[in-house]
């Protein structure tokens, strides 16, 4: 799993990806080669803190995950500020329902 960190890179998936909704936020998918992510997390979440503790679940969530998903992509995710309220489970669970396991 990488990190998909140029902007121009974020972009193209935005453009070209399909949208999907769950709880943790709208996610963006374009297949590819490899896993790569992106996790935006917007200053209304909270403070550094906050969404810096945001991204770290969300990765590990994925990173637990990842061994199920056969899908190589491109994924950029806009968190959600309920994402701080749910519990590790159900961030998994939404991990699953965007990678449509």
């Amino acid at each position: 799993m990488k990190s998909l960190r140029k902007e121009k890179a974020i972009r193209l998936v935005m453009k070209n990806g399909r949208k999907k909704w769950s709880k943790l936020g709208r996610a963006f998918i374009l297949p590819s080669d490899e896993l790569e992510i992106a996790i935006v997390t917007k200053k209304e979440i909270g403070g550094a803190v906050k969404r810096n503790k945001i991204r770290r679940r969300i990765k590990e969530a994925i990173r637990t995950t990842q061994y199920r998903v056969n899908n190589k992509c491109q994924l950029v995710l806009f968190a959600s500020p309920i994402v701080d309220k749910l519990n590790n489970q159900e961030i998994k669970e939404a991990i699953n329902e965007i990678f449509a396991l």
